[in-house]
């Protein structure tokens, strides 16, 4: 659906403005992770899995301070894993959440 939007050119897409902005935004988010978890002495010290996932989500799209997204698909990527990301990260019903130490089983938690 994405690929007939862009070949045909169909209104309503971002601006380059638009992406840009939005690049700004993820970068400044960016460089909070950086300044708080990467710089420095915490640079080889093991992260949460929760700080880590948008580290790395964030540096393999707005590490350039003067970059910006340069289509649709590029920005729809980035936002993708940031929404899966963020629901992996933030489970609101812990009711649906099994778990199990090493003295459990799958069997034995119901």
């Amino acid at each position: 659906m994405l690929e007939l939007m862009l070949k045909y050119n169909v209104p309503g897409q971002p601006t380059k403005e638009q992406l840009k902005e939005a690049y700004e935004k993820c970068y400044r988010l960016y460089k909070w992770y950086k300044i708080r978890w990467i710089d420095g002495d915490k640079i080889n010290k093991k992260r949460p899995f929760y700080v880590d996932m948008p580290i790395k989500n964030l540096e393999k799209y707005c590490t350039d301070e003067n970059g910006t997204f340069n289509n649709i698909k590029e920005y729809f990527a980035y936002a993708n894993e940031q929404k899966k990301m963020d629901s992996i990260i933030y489970i609101s019903d812990t009711d649906k959440v099994i778990y199990l130490d090493k003295n459990s089983s799958k069997s034995n938690s119901n």
